[in-house]
C-alpha cells in the first residue's frame, strides 16, 4: 500500500481563504461541491483544447493503471466551507464515505457538514470535474494539477479576480491504492 499525503497545498490553501475572510458578500455558495458542478448554464462553456488535452492525457494514465481500489480524501475550501470527503472505492464503486467540516471565516465557529454525492469525490468523479471546469470560461481562471504516479487530478482551483468569493480548491490530500 502507498500513501500519498499533499498536506502543503492544502495548508497554503487554508491561509489563503482564511485571509479572505475580511471581505463581504452573501452566501450563496454555501454546497460541498463548488458551484458550477452541477447545473451551471452551457453558456458560460467554451472549449480549451490544452486544458482537455492534459485531462484526457491524465485519465489515460489513470486508467492505463487498472486501479479498483483505493481510500482517497478530498478536501474542498472556498469562503463558506470548508469540509473534508473520506471515500473507499470498491472494485469502481463507492463502498464507504463520510465527511468532517472546519468552520470557514465568513460562516463563524461552528460548521455543518454540507450533503454531497460521494461518487463526485472518486477519481472518476474529479476526471468529471475536471473537464466541467476546462470548460467554464474557457478554462481561463482553472487551474489543475495532476498527480505524477496516478495521473488523477489532485488539484483543482477556480479563481476570477473580477468576483468576490467565487474561488475554490479541491485538493486529494490522501490517496491509497489497495492491493
Amino acid at each position: 500500500m502507498r500513501k500519498r499525503e499533499l498536506l502543503f497545498p492544502f495548508l497554503v490553501a487554508c491561509v489563503f481563504l482564511f485571509a479572505q475572510g475580511c471581505t463581504s458578500s452573501s452566501p450563496d455558495g454555501n454546497s460541498a461541491a463548488p458551484s458550477g458542478y452541477e447545473g451551471t448554464s452551457d453558456d458560460q462553456f467554451t472549449s480549451n483544447p490544452d486544458l482537455e488535452g492534459q485531462i484526457s492525457s491524465a485519465e489515460n494514465t489513470w486508467l492505463s493503471l487498472g486501479i479498483n481500489d483505493y481510500l482517497i480524501e478530498v478536501t474542498v475550501v472556498n469562503v463558506w466551507n470548508f469540509q473534508t470527503h473520506k471515500i473507499q472505492v470498491q472494485n469502481g464503486d463507492v463502498l464507504t464515505a463520510s465527511a468532517s467540516c472546519l468552520p470557514s471565516p465568513k460562516v463563524g465557529e461552528d460548521c455543518e457538514v454540507q450533503p454531497f454525492e460521494a461518487v463526485n469525490f472518486t477519481v472518476q468523479g474529479l476526471f468529471r470535474y475536471a473537464r466541467t471546469e476546462a470548460r467554464r470560461e474557457g478554462g481561463v481562471y482553472t487551474e489543475i494539477e495532476f498527480d505524477p504516479t496516478y495521473g488523477f487530478p489532485m488539484k483543482i482551483h477556480y479563481d476570477n479576480p473580477t468576483m468576490v468569493d467565487e474561488e475554490f480548491t479541491l485538493l486529494v490530500i490522501v490517496f491509497e491504492p489497495f492491493e
